[in-house]
C-alpha cells in the first residue's frame, strides 16, 4: 500500500513538472515572436504568431498527456505483475489484489484529472498570450515616446545654441525698440549710438511753455551744450543684460538722463536774459477776480482774475537749466509752480453772492420830466450808490448821502429861480437877465426822502415830477413860455406877449434912477391883481384903477392918470418910485388877459 501511494504521488509530480516547462516555453515563444515585429506588418504578424503559439501548445500538451498515460500504464502493469507474484507468495493475496484494483481505479481517475489540469493550463496559456499582445502595444507606445524625446532634445539644443548666439550679439548691440534721446538706436553698437547721440545734441532744442499761450525756445548752441563721454552709453549697454533679450519682443527701452551733457554758464545766462519770460519789465502782475458794473449789460458781473506773468526769475533760471541738462523737450514754469497767482477767483462764492445781491437794485428805473429835458435814475446811477456787506448776510446798503447829492444836482441843474437867463427879446435883441423870484425850485429835502424810498422799493416810474418848493409856468429850458410881460428899461417900452402873439405894445415910465428909485431888473411874476387900489408910500398916496404887483416890496404895473406922456427919457428926473407907469388902456388889456404867476421880465 505504501509503495503504491508513493508511486501515485510520483506520477502526479512528474505530470506537474512536465506542464510547467511547457507553459514557460509557450511564454518564451510568444515573447520571442513578438519582440522584433516588422515595421510595416506590426499588427498582423502578432496575430499570426499567437495562432501558431496556440497550435504548438496544443500539440505539446497532447504529447505530454500521451507520455504521462504510457508511464502510468507501465507502472500499473508492473504493479499488477508484482501483485500476482505476491498473491502466489502470500496467503493474503486476495486482499492485495483488491487494494490493487482500488489503486488502478484511483490511477485512472488521476489520469482523467491530469487531462483536466492540462486543459486548464491551456486556458491559462491563452490568457498569458493575450497579455503578451498588450505588452507589445505598450512597447510600441514607448518607442514613440522615445522618438519624441529625442526630437525635443535636438530642438532644445538648437534653441539653446540660438539663445546663446543672440545673447552674445546683444552683449555688443542695443536691443530692438531702444531709443536714446528720442533717437532709434536699435541694433547699434556703443560707438554707433554715440554718434547718433552727438547728432541729437546738435539738433536739441527746448521749448519754454509760458502763460497766455506764449512760447520761446533755446537750442544747444545757445547754451554751449557739449556731450560728456563718461561711460554712460557703456553702462546702458551693460544694464540691458544681454541674456534677457527675449523680453525685447514686447518691451521698449528709452535712455535720456543716463547720457549727461554740460553747458556753458555764461552762454546760458546770456540766452536766459534774452527770454521775455525772464524780463521783469514785461511781467504782468496777477489781479484778483472782482465785480464791476457793466453799462452795456446794466448790471453787475464778475470780472475774471488775471493770472499775469510774474514769476521768480532766479528759480526759473535754475529750473530751466536743469531741464536742459535732463534733455527735456519742454519746460513749463506753470507746472513747476513758479508763477504768482491771484488769491480770489471768478467762482468765489462770496464774490458771486455779492453780485446777486447788488443786482436786485438794477431793475429800478425812475425818470424825471423836465419839459424838453429828462433825467433817469436807473442802474447806471444806482450802482454808484449801493454797497454790499458780506459780513451781514450780503446786505445791500443804499447811500443816503449819494441820493442827497443827486437831488442837489437836480436842483442846481433845473432850478431857475434867481438864475441868469439868456433869451431873445421881442425886438429881436439877445438879452441876458439875472435874478428875480420867478422860476422852478425843487424842495430838496422832500424830494430826497421820496426818491430814497422809491429806490429801496426797486420802483419803476416814468415821467415823474420832483417835489417843488416853487413852480413856474413852463418846464422847458426857456421857462418863460409864450405868455409873459417884457419891460425894456432902456427903451422905456413894454410888451405883453400872449400865446406867442404880441397883445400889447406901449411906452411906459419906470423908476427914476436919478433919485435912487430905479426899477430893479430880473424875472418876476404877477403876485396878484386888483382894481381900484390906492398906492401909498413915503410922502404920497395915489389911486389907480388896475394894480398888478410883481415884487413883494410894492413894485408892479399900474395905470397913472396924472401922466399924459410916456417913453423917452421922462424917467430920468420925473420917473416913478420904481413901478411901471402904464397908459390906462394898455394896463386894462393886460389886466384882462393875464393871470397870476405869469412872468414879468425887466431888463435894460
Amino acid at each position: 500500500m505504501n509503495k503504491i501511494d508513493k508511486e501515485i504521488d510520483k506520477t502526479e509530480n512528474v505530470t506537474e513538472e512536465a506542464a510547467a516547462p511547457e507553459r514557460g516555453e509557450s511564454t518564451d515563444s510568444q515573447a520571442g515572436e513578438s519582440r522584433y515585429p516588422q515595421e510595416e506588418d506590426r499588427t498582423v504578424p502578432i496575430d499570426g504568431a499567437a495562432d501558431e503559439s496556440h497550435a504548438s501548445e496544443d500539440r505539446t500538451v497532447s504529447e505530454e498527456s500521451k507520455g504521462d498515460s504510457e508511464i502510468v500504464e507501465s507502472e500499473a502493469s508492473e504493479m499488477e505483475e508484482s501483485d500476482v507474484s505476491g498473491m502466489e507468495k502470500s496467503k493474503d493475496s486476495a486482499a492485495e489484489e483488491s487494494e490493487a484494483s482500488d489503486m488502478e481505479e484511483s490511477d485512472v481517475s488521476g489520469m482523467e484529472e491530469g487531462k483536466d489540469s492540462a486543459a486548464e493550463e491551456s486556458d491559462i496559456s491563452d490568457i498569458e498570450e493575450s497579455k503578451g499582445i498588450e505588452n507589445v502595444s505598450v512597447e510600441t507606445e514607448g518607442k514613440k515616446a522615445s522618438r519624441f524625446k529625442l526630437v525635443a532634445a535636438v530642438i532644445g539644443l538648437i534653441l539653446a545654441i540660438a539663445y546663446i548666439g543672440v545673447s552674445v550679439y546683444y552683449s555688443r548691440h542695443f536691443f530692438p525698440h531702444t531709443s536714446i534721446w528720442g533717437r532709434d538706436c536699435s541694433g547699434m553698437t556703443q560707438e554707433e549710438a554715440y554718434q547718433e547721440v552727438e547728432q541729437a545734441l546738435q539738433d536739441y532744442e527746448i521749448t519754454v511753455m509760458e502763460r497766455e499761450d506764449q512760447t520761446e525756445s533755446l537750442t544747444s548752441a545757445d547754451v554751449g551744450a557739449v556731450l560728456l563721454d563718461d561711460g554712460g552709453l557703456k553702462q546702458c549697454l551693460h544694464e540691458q543684460r544681454c541674456y534677457t533679450w527675449p523680453r525685447f519682443l514686447c518691451s521698449s527701452f528709452s535712455y535720456k538722463k543716463e547720457i549727461p551733457i554740460e553747458i556753458d554758464e555764461e552762454k546760458y545766462q546770456e540766452a536766459f536774459d534774452q527770454l521775455k519770460a525772464s524780463d521783469k519789465k514785461e511781467m504782468i502782475e496777477p489781479v484778483d477776480a472782482f465785480y464791476e458794473y457793466s453799462t452795456e449789460l446794466q448790471k453787475f458781473h464778475v470780472v475774471a482774475e488775471v493770472y499775469g506773468t510774474t514769476l521768480d526769475a532766479d528759480t526759473f533760471a535754475e529750473g530751466l537749466k536743469q531741464a536742459i541738462l535732463d534733455k527735456e523737450e519742454s519746460y513749463d514754469p506753470e507746472a513747476e509752480g513758479l508763477y504768482e497767482n491771484p488769491q480770489i477767483f471768478e467762482d468765489d462764492e462770496v464774490l458771486n453772492r455779492s453780485v446777486e445781491a447788488l443786482n436786485t437794485y438794477m431793475t429800478t428805473s425812475i425818470s424825471y420830466d423836465f419839459g424838453d429835458r429828462s433825467e433817469t435814475v436807473g442802474p447806471d446811477l444806482i450802482q454808484c450808490w449801493i454797497t454790499v456787506d458780506k459780513d451781514q448776510d450780503y446786505k445791500v446798503t443804499l447811500s443816503k448821502d449819494k441820493v442827497k447829492e443827486y437831488v442837489a444836482w437836480l436842483a442846481e441843474t433845473y432850478d431857475t429861480v434867481e438864475s441868469t437867463r439868456h433869451f431873445t427879446s421881442i425886438c429881436g435883441n439877445d438879452v441876458t437877465v439875472s435874478g428875480g423870484p420867478y422860476g422852478w425850485k425843487i424842495d430838496q429835502d422832500a424830494e430826497y426822502k421820496k426818491l430814497y424810498k422809491l429806490i429801496k422799493k426797486h420802483a419803476v416810474k416814468e415821467g415823474r415830477k420832483p417835489v417843488y418848493a416853487h413852480n413856474a409856468k413852463c418846464r422847458d429850458s426857456n421857462d418863460l413860455g409864450d405868455t409873459y410881460v417884457e419891460v425894456d428899461l432902456s427903451a422905456q417900452h413894454m410888451w405883453f406877449y400872449k400865446d406867442g402873439e404880441i397883445l400889447v405894445s406901449t411906452d411906459v415910465v419906470t423908476g427914476d434912477p436919478t433919485k435912487g428909485h430905479a426899477t430893479p431888473t430880473g424875472v418876476y411874476y404877477i403876485l396878484y391883481k386888483t382894481t381900484n387900489y390906492t398906492l401909498t408910500g413915503q410922502g404920497y398916496a395915489s389911486d389907480v384903477d388896475y394894480w398888478l404887483p410883481y415884487m413883494q416890496r410894492g413894485i408892479g404895473i399900474h395905470d397913472s392918470s396924472w401922466r399924459n406922456k410916456y417913453g423917452g427919457n421922462i424917467y430920468h428926473g420925473d420917473g416913478s418910485h420904481g413901478c411901471v407907469n402904464t397908459p390906462l388902456e394898455a394896463v386894462k388889456k393886460i389886466y384882462e388877459n393875464i393871470d397870476t404867476t405869469y412872468p414879468v421880465v425887466v431888463h435894460e
